[in-house]
């Protein structure tokens, strides 16, 4: 109800099932078995349909987290029109009863009338703001009706866990058991070849941070690692004060049971023969300037197109994955 969204800061509702902040995506997953599952593209996301958005009528609702295993970070709830005309559509109708419960809106954008005649249903024409300790709330009002997996949708209700330093605290331990396992192969002599490449690498980030930004930006860049990352942590300071911001670094672990990539800020552990996804793309310049893009489980180079450093690398890491890596070439349109 929208007496619920008064605990927004404390975590979300589904038809008037409440899930505290944390909540998993397949924790979400689990509790909504009953439900006729609907399609989605992306991973660690999931839509199903329901009846209300507190206390809005509604037809469906999408969740989606960093990862299956980690939690839920934002949801939208379709909005189901209130009217059978599109003409009898007004924004107070869900605004002025957020507002009640939220109090007045961040921000709010409202078209010129003269503007809004022309805006198609992939358009908004009305859109609020609300924030709420580490969580927010986003009203849109679309330029028409459009058709969602489950109905017709005329509004949409957007609800965001900004607080990641929050949301992160659950696996910090797993990142720092991590760390003191590669200071430990750092001081041990491993064997380590430097690549540079042709432009600067940059510390691995996800979604930019909320407002205001975190005043400690390196446990916000830790709490987006434990989010997203399986295998990333700080690099380890001798190896981090070696290297410049265009350079990559290869490392064995002395015994030879594992392996990884650091640049200045990011370093990856792998075990020694443990499966690990790769990737290889080069793009020619096309539209854009073209790219080089290695991926090796979390870790990411980046160089300009035709990279021979790159190339080299790749060369380097067939012996420690135990397979040749495909180059995918495209152009960069």
């Amino acid at each position: 109800m929208l007496a619920d969204l008064k605990s927004l800061a404390a975590g979300f509702d589904i038809e008037g099932r409440h899930f505290a902040w944390g909540a998993t995506v397949a924790e979400l997953r689990r509790a909504c078995a009953g439900k006729p599952a609907q399609q989605v593209w992306e991973t660690a996301a999931l839509r199903y349909p329901c009846k209300t958005a507190y206390g809005f009528p509604a037809v469906g609702f999408y969740a989606r987290g960093p990862a299956e295993e980690r939690p839920v970070l934002s949801l939208i709830f379709d909005l189901a029109p209130y009217a059978a005309s599109y003409a009898r559509i007004r924004s107070e109708w869900w605004a002025d009863a957020i507002q009640g419960a939220l109090g007045e809106p961040r921000r709010v954008y409202r078209p010129d009338p003269a503007e809004v005649r022309g805006v198609p249903a992939s358009g908004v024409v009305y859109s609020a703001g609300w924030g709420c300790s580490g969580a927010e709330l986003h009203l849109s009002v679309y330029g028409g009706f459009r058709k969602e997996q489950g109905g017709t949708s005329v509004a949409g209700l957007f609800i965001h866990w900004r607080d990641e330093i929050a949301a992160a605290q659950p696996y910090l331990a797993g990142c720092a058991e991590l760390e003191r396992r590669l200071a430990l192969i750092a001081a041990a002599a491993p064997q380590t070849e430097v690549f540079g490449l042709g432009s600067a690498q940059t510390p691995f980030r996800g979604p930019p941070p909320p407002e205001p930004v975190p005043a400690d930006e390196g446990a916000w860049r830790r709490a987006q690692r434990a989010l997203r990352c399986s295998n990333l942590c700080e690099t380890p300071a001798p190896w981090a004060g070696l290297l410049r911001d265009d350079q990559v670094l290869l490392w064995r672990s002395a015994d030879a049971a594992c392996w990884g990539l650091a640049n200045r800020w990011d370093c990856s552990l792998f075990d020694a023969g443990a499966a690990t996804p790769r990737q290889w793309s080069n793009l020619l310049p096309g539209r854009g300037p073209g790219g080089t893009r290695l991926g090796v489980g979390d870790f990411v180079v980046t160089d300009v197109h035709n990279s021979e450093p790159v190339q080299r690398l790749a060369q380097a890491l067939e012996p420690l994955l135990g397979r040749a890596i495909r180059c995918e070439q495209d152009y960069d349109s």
